[in-house]
């Protein structure tokens, strides 16, 4: 069965392209990587970034993870957010349906 992977540039705040995407072409079972790119005019998200993205998305973020700040959450998962934000699935094996993998960019 044909798979692939789609690697997504998006602007944190608006949502929108800041680069072209990338299609991977394979198959279920093949190994894929992918990469953040040098945008100018964008620096890669934080994880800070984007945790607060995600929380301003779903009002529901904190409450139902049992945390009162972004900050927190972060602390008590162990995330340090100063680093760059590197999508859980960078990289990984093509299954049976498309793959997305989205990097967020902060306007520098």
């Amino acid at each position: 069965m044909s798979s692939g992977v789609l690697e997504k540039h998006l602007d944190i705040i608006s949502g929108n392209p800041v680069a072209e995407s990338k299609s991977i072409e394979g198959y279920e079972g093949k190994a894929y990587t992918t990469n953040e790119k040098e945008i100018e005019g964008y620096k890669i998200a934080t994880n800070k970034d984007y945790y607060e993205m995600l929380a301003k998305e779903d009002e529901n973020f904190l409450s139902d993870n049992g945390v009162s700040s972004v900050e927190e959450y972060l602390q008590n998962n162990s995330i340090i957010a100063s680093e760059n934000y590197i999508p859980d699935n960078k990289e990984g094996t093509m299954t049976d349906s498309l793959i997305e993998v989205k990097y967020y960019y902060v306007p520098k």
